[in-house]
């Protein structure tokens, strides 16, 4: 799950941490580096297979880059 660092701090805090008990992961911009490296870690434990299938629905992956131009472009 990917948070704002507010909330991230809330669900690292004790208790609560320890009372929620969860196996998942939380991420916010305050540790984005560990989310991304979570990313890859999840694109390269794809077979070559499932990344087949994946481009078959879905067609070839393509950056998302208009929220990075300006509007004058």
């Amino acid at each position: 799950m990917f948070v704002d660092k507010e909330g991230w701090t809330y669900l690292n805090e004790q208790p609560l941490a320890r009372e929620l008990n969860t196996n998942g992961r939380v991420f916010s911009l305050g540790n984005k580096d560990q989310f991304l490296d979570y990313l890859d870690g999840v694109k390269d434990s794809a077979s070559p297979e499932h990344l087949t299938l994946i481009n078959q629905i879905y067609g070839e992956p393509t950056p998302y880059i208009t929220l990075y131009k300006s509007e004058e472009e």
